[in-house]
């Protein structure tokens, strides 16, 4: 239930008098908290405190912001029993239930429940109930004078009643479309459509070309071209050497598993879109044919998802790597903000160097 603001003092004079003045309400009046975990505070609180939205951890979230992954920790320095758990189905089939409901008769302190889970979110939020009891312990009983509304829970489950007597409950807003503690949309700022220059530029240069095996023929134009960087991937074209007899692209698709594509068009720019690992990519391209293949004549692996046969001698392989974010973007923002460092050269090579080995691939 805290908010950070970092104050930024334009010009280069000092100040003699700086007040700041919150507004303890004023959460409620924000349309988006970021990623803050919030819990609800009724007018009669639990006689030992509050849950604490620190110890709820959102794990992950999709991006469009239908379900929340997260964990539950258990910070009393004493054992609950039981502890009862709801929030909405994620899934909505005909004998769904309206909420998941999950019970444990002994938690811990100290540590997460043995489990994860999974809430369906509504208008960007998930709620969270939580419902503890402390049966049986005379220094640590729970009482909380409250009215809970019980949920509806999948078939075999009913929880009983709640009981103010040696239960509290609470509740907790967890904010989807978030990864942790950052916002997924957010983790970087993408250039607006004003800035088409910069973006322009930097589908030209932010492609490198990684020698990777002794091709023996130099006599060819360059088939990749970026379309867009969005960040998390990137989307590029393919055009197939008309002197080859076929051309094939290896990649980590953006849904992260490898793909190779096949192809025989002359000349037509065939589209692909990969996933970005450390805000770069990496796409293999073999291509087959007369012209192509190695100095010493020998045969050249090439994966068995990309062609049945394995090996080929009239083969060439080459790599790329493409940046994720538009770079010439990125130096133009350095340079606004009076960093002038920004040497492109070595931010190449630090980029190939990050790629080396992360993503299992020698370059």
């Amino acid at each position: 239930e805290v908010t950070q603001c970092d104050l930024y003092l334009a010009g280069s004079g000092a100040v003699a008098e700086l007040g700041i003045c919150f507004d303890n309400e004023v959460i409620e009046l924000f349309d988006n908290p970021g990623c803050n975990v919030i819990e609800h505070r009724f007018a009669s609180s639990c006689n030992l405190g509050n849950w604490g939205p620190e110890n709820v951890a959102i794990r992950s979230s999709n991006l469009n912001r239908q379900e929340v992954y997260f964990a539950i920790r258990n910070s009393f320095d004493f054992v609950m029993s039981p502890v009862d758990v709801w929030f909405l189905n994620p899934n909505s089939g005909l004998f769904d239930s309206a909420q998941n409901c999950w019970r444990r008769e002994t938690v811990t302190p100290g540590g997460f429940l043995d489990h994860h889970f999974t809430a369906r979110c509504q208008d960007g939020w998930a709620t969270l109930h939580i419902m503890a009891g402390s049966e049986g312990q005379n220094e640590y009983n729970f009482q909380h004078a409250i009215d809970v509304t019980p949920p509806y829970c999948q078939i075999g489950l009913d929880f009983p009643g709640f009981d103010p007597t040696s239960r509290c409950y609470f509740e907790m807003r967890l904010p989807c479309g978030c990864d942790g503690n950052r916002r997924l949309e957010e983790t970087k700022q993408l250039p607006s459509p004003e800035d088409d220059d910069c973006v322009t530029a930097s589908k030209e240069a932010d492609i490198f070309r990684v020698p990777v095996d002794d091709c023996a023929t130099n006599d060819y134009e360059e088939p990749v071209q970026i379309m867009s960087q969005g960040g998390d991937e990137v989307t590029f074209t393919v055009t197939q050497d008309c002197e080859s007899e076929w051309y094939a692209a290896d990649y980590i698709a953006s849904g992260g598993g490898l793909q190779c594509l096949k192809s025989k068009k002359c000349g037509v720019p065939e589209t692909h879109t990969a996933a970005c690992v450390d805000g770069a990519s990496i796409v293999d391209i073999y291509a087959y044919g007369n012209k192509f293949g190695q100095e010493d004549g020998s045969e050249l692996s090439v994966p068995k998802a990309c062609h049945d046969s394995g090996s080929e001698a009239k083969v060439c392989h080459f790599r790329y790597v493409l940046k994720c974010y538009p770079s010439k973007c990125e130096r133009d923002a350095q340079r606004l903000r009076g960093n002038d460092s920004a040497d492109g050269e070595t931010g190449d090579v630090g980029l190939l160097n990050s790629m080396t080995g992360r993503l299992g691939w020698a370059i």
